[in-house]
């Protein structure tokens, strides 16, 4: 063919989004090592967790059934879908390299730089994955993008989700590789140009920032 090929490129953008923001980053040392001529880095938007083994247990409201999201529950999942995760984890855990589909386990064994894009709250993982009622969905709406109006309940489990979340993420924001675009937001993958802005910027405009070399700054509320 006379079209473009990937392995011509001299610059490559791996990304995907919520489970593909978990697969991008997973393969991400994998594709720079396939296309040794390209500058080769990661943005994985919403796909960025770790092992989450309390999930909401609030009465008020109840919580809501969810599909466990622990490196327990893992193991089986990684067994049914016949995972690929990173080489260099897998070789620190040998014994449970399922624990690398995560980024709580993988990310200090990346050898690409990586712009993370993850919001402090994820409205859809904590559901999905932790039990905690999308209230956001039901009339009147309460706390559509943010910890605002929600039941005390939840905000003081999310308040705990976030603070684990930004354990997770501090070593992203001090490897001066890599960058982090990270608003306190209740958000999965609702990045946009109009928002949320952290520092005057929105994520691609601190994502180009990063990618040009025109600063290493990570964006956090």
């Amino acid at each position: 063919s006379d079209g473009p090929r990937l392995t011509d490129a001299e610059l490559v953008v791996w990304s995907g989004n919520s489970a593909g923001g978990i697969g991008s980053l997973a393969s991400l040392d994998w594709v720079a090592g396939t296309l040794p001529q390209a500058r080769v880095v990661g943005a994985p938007i919403g796909g960025f967790y770790f092992s989450n083994d309390k999930p909401y247990t609030g009465k008020d409201p109840a919580p809501v059934p969810f599909i466990p999201w622990e490196y327990g529950s893992l193991e089986k999942y990684f067994k049914l879908w016949d995972a690929f995760v990173p080489r260099r984890c897998s070789a620190q855990y040998p014994k449970e390299p399922w624990r690398c589909i995560f980024a709580a386990s993988s990310y200090h064994t990346l050898a690409t730089p990586v712009f993370v894009m993850e919001a402090q709250t994820d409205k859809i993982v904590m559901p999905l994955h932790d039990g905690l009622p999308p209230v956001w969905k039901q009339a009147p709406y309460p706390c559509t993008s943010s910890a605002k109006d929600c039941p005390a309940e939840m905000v003081v489990y999310m308040r705990t989700w976030r603070d684990q979340m930004l354990n997770l993420t501090l070593p992203v924001a001090l490897n001066p590789r890599d960058a982090l675009f990270h608003p306190a937001c209740l958000i999965h993958t609702g990045f946009r140009t109009s928002g949320p802005i952290v520092k005057g910027k929105h994520y691609l405009e601190a994502f180009t920032e990063w990618l040009f070399n025109r600063t290493g700054e990570s964006y956090v509320d």
